[in-house]
């Protein structure tokens, strides 16, 4: 299909310098041209292609704090406190499109059944909206709760709600014109979280532990048993009859729900930087964990009494949490102030340093010389050359002080182009890469960042 224009706000992420900074660019037309150089092999540094690790694609910013988030494989549901329901189209995952708010209530927490898209407003108690079409949310109900919510799961025709106060009810959604609530449960504390496994329902209660409730009469739902993980229970999610909880400061568990009258506790993922982990999804033997201190954690379950983490993917706000679309291979992430961000998880591992080598000065941009070479803009440094044939253990090969600050460089054949301030543009002969020579220079208005050069073009970016 044709490409549509990205909206304002939204950014496209890439682990490449694909794009250059915003700001003034200036076109130079310069003779490129460097001393004649043997021809060499086709550059082969080894590196990690986007596309065989995990990586972010987007990220999409939101009024409000987003908290928590749902999604379908056409949309996000994404719930933003006080700014209320915002609805992300994904039909191009690179590019996401805000494309409804609805802020007529506040929006918590989240589920998603049939056609139904469920929001826990907290005081305002059970919104239901129809998502027939997906990007236009029609509402349908509001049901009245006691206490705020703060607790949501859906399954077929039934929801479970939980309050503040520490009850859990059973709202019956068969006609979603008229939720009718046909049974409740008083649980010791805050019902924190909620996930369902057939006729069970799981709830995260704070330092009361993990309740299992049989729901299979919801007139009358009974509680089975109570798992006791060490710490505050934030979340939950199930698959089969293994679950994941988390609890603050302290990481998450895996817990056997064979036998739902006798959960056992099997092992313990710890967050060592500590804070929440509210968010979790989980699909076969692997699970994907949202932290507050920045995170999305891809986790191997294939043991599950000694979890790993396989993958970590740095954000720039607090995860919240993480939804998967049922396509596979795409989490969103609700990520506080930051937004929302949507990642490629369809490979099990992320980019993993081999090697760090520190410079003079701030590292801002890096580019290929030749098969074993790469050159570094180094700030104040200047440029770096750096011999990386073996990558466990990169080794200077030159320093070239250039004055002022270096933030770009890009190399054509043995001509490398340097962004200075405030020098502006110069080139550089790498012919010798142990000796490299300043060619010239361009002043260009404005402070230089980047440069792409392409034949005999330059182009800088000054902002």
């Amino acid at each position: 299909m044709p490409a549509r224009p990205r909206p304002a706000g939204s950014r496209p992420l890439s682990p490449t310098r694909g794009a250059l900074p915003v700001g003034m660019l200036v076109f130079g037309l310069l003779l490129l041209a460097a001393p004649p150089r043997p021809a060499a092999a086709p550059t082969s540094i080894p590196c990690l292609e986007p596309d065989t690790v995990q990586h972010w694609l987007a990220r999409l910013p939101v009024p409000g704090p987003a908290d928590a988030v749902v999604t379908t494989d056409a949309a996000a549901y994404v719930a933003a406190g006080d700014a209320g329901l915002h609805v992300v189209d994904l039909a191009d995952p690179g590019r996401p499109i805000l494309a409804t708010t609805d802020a007529s209530r506040a929006a918590r927490q989240l589920a998603i059944t049939g056609n139904m898209l469920l929001v826990g407003t907290g005081a305002d108690g059970l919104r239901v909206l129809d998502i027939s079409d997906p990007l236009s949310p029609t509402a349908v109900a509001l049901l009245s709760t006691p206490a705020a919510t703060s607790g949501l799961a859906a399954a077929g025709d039934l929801a479970a709600v939980g309050l503040q106060d520490g009850t859990l009810w059973l709202v019956d959604l068969a006609v979603p014109a008229g939720p009718v609530v046909r049974g409740s449960l008083a649980l010791p504390e805050t019902v924190r979280d909620i996930a369902w496994r057939d006729h069970l329902l799981l709830a995260a209660c704070g330092l009361s532990g993990l309740p299992v409730v049989d729901a299979s009469q919801p007139a009358a739902p009974q509680l089975v048993a109570v798992a006791t993980p060490a710490g505050r229970l934030e979340a939950v999610a199930v698959h089969g009859d293994l679950a994941l909880v988390s609890a603050f400061d302290t990481g998450v568990y895996t817990i056997d729900l064979a036998d739902p009258a006798a959960p056992v506790t099997l092992g313990l993922l710890p967050h060592p930087g500590g804070g929440a982990m509210r968010g979790l999804a989980l699909a076969g033997d692997q699970a994907w964990v949202a932290t507050s201190t920045g995170s999305l954690l891809t986790v191997d379950l294939a043991d599950p009494a000694h979890p790993r983490t396989t993958a970590e993917l740095r954000s720039n706000g607090g995860a919240q949490d993480v939804a998967l679309l049922s396509s596979g291979g795409l989490a969103v992430v609700a990520d506080a102030a930051a937004g929302v961000y949507l990642a490629d998880v369809s490979r099990p591992a992320a980019a993993t340093p081999l090697a760090t080598t520190p410079l003079t000065g701030w590292s801002t941009g890096v580019a290929a010389v030749d098969a074993t070479t790469v050159g570094v803009a180094a700030g104040q440094g200047g440029l770096y050359l750096m011999d990386v044939s073996e990558p466990g253990a990169p080794a200077p090969v030159s320093q070239l002080a250039l004055g002022g600050t270096t933030s770009g460089v890009a190399v054509s054949g043995s001509l490398a182009c340097i962004a200075n301030h405030p020098a502006g543009l110069q080139t550089v002969d790498l012919t010798t890469p142990a000796a490299p020579v300043v060619l010239g220079s361009l002043a260009v208005p404005g402070v230089a960042t980047a440069v792409a050069p392409d034949g005999t073009l330059a182009a800088v970016a000054a902002g």
